[in-house]
């Protein structure tokens, strides 16, 4: 096969990460900023409850696959904000708390069902490679609005706004991507510009160069090579995030 005809391929797959990465960049920023990393994590866990719940129970496709999980992430949200006023110091540690308990809760959701572990194993490794143009639709329009708020308003993120906003954005990319590589797109790429430069835009487009290239060479791979799509991509992110911060520290102490 052709790379052309490869890039046509995956090329609703890329445009979905890169609906993704249209939030999670400037969210990824806000997470570091915060100190707390695993924040994604517990709330596409939460997420990814009310994603099987109507899997599990709800067999047509309605308004439901989008609103149920959303209403579970942001009641993680608001969770999570409700602790950050009351508990400064062991917050993280409470956030992992609540990711293993989800995750737990998720497990059991799905042990009676004859595919939940086909379910489960979607819901966190994603089927990012199998997108069409036709789901992008509800995605890319409520992220586009998200881009656009925080374009007017970027001091949303510093307030107790970030949480729902946060928690709209890990719904819409949960099911696109699962849980796995949300936490990748969100984390990696911010991690990586961070360590090149102070300047918050030079850092985005740093983080929006590693990820546009991490999912193009993830999505080439995994279609290539036969491999799940998911953790191709979540490998050739911390790849390229890596490559990036050693070339810097290797930069800094060459004489």
């Amino acid at each position: 096969m052709e790379l052309t005809e490869q890039l046509l391929i995956i090329a609703p797959a890329l445009v979905a990460g890169i609906v993704v990465m249209a939030t999670h960049l400037p969210l990824g920023q806000q997470v570091l900023k915060r100190g707390i990393i695993f924040i994604d994590l517990a709330i596409a866990q939460i997420a990814a409850i009310g994603a099987m719940l109507v899997a599990l129970f709800i067999h047509e496709h309605s308004w439901l696959e989008w609103f149920i999980p959303l209403a579970f992430a942001i009641a993680g949200a608001l969770l999570i904000a409700l602790l950050e006023q009351r508990i400064k110091a062991q917050l993280e540690a409470f956030i992992g708390v609540i990711y293993i308990g989800s995750a737990a809760a998720g497990s059991m959701l799905v042990a009676a069902s004859p595919h939940g572990q086909e379910l489960l194993h979607s819901v966190l490794s994603g089927q990012i490679l199998w997108t069409d143009w036709s789901t992008l639709w509800i995605p890319a329009g409520i992220s586009a609005a998200l881009v656009a708020l925080l374009a007017v308003k970027p001091a949303l993120l510093q307030s107790r706004w970030f949480y729902p906003i946060f928690a709209i954005a890990i719904t819409l990319s949960v099911q696109i991507i699962g849980v796995y590589l949300v936490f990748a797109t969100l984390i990696v790429p911010a991690l990586a510009a961070n360590s090149v430069t102070k300047a918050p835009r030079t850092q985005l487009l740093l983080a929006g160069l590693v990820g546009i290239l991490g999912y193009t060479i993830g999505l080439l791979s995994s279609l290539g090579l036969d491999l799940p799509s998911g953790p191709t991509i979540v490998l050739s992110l911390i790849v390229l995030g890596t490559l990036l911060r050693v070339s810097k520290v290797a930069t800094r102490t060459t004489p």
